[in-house]
């Protein structure tokens, strides 16, 4: 887990190309994580 943030943290401060769609592509893929995780457990 600690390594995740730390990349995340990487991504965003590396300001790439395109920082701002890096950003949302990494909420959207947290967010569907979080869905697939909260399906498994029902």
């Amino acid at each position: 887990m600690k390594h995740m943030s730390g990349c995340g943290d990487t991504l965003l401060k590396g300001g790439g190309p395109m920082p701002v769609f890096q950003a949302i592509t990494l909420m959207i893929n947290f967010g569907v994580l979080v869905l697939m995780l909260s399906d498994k457990k029902k």
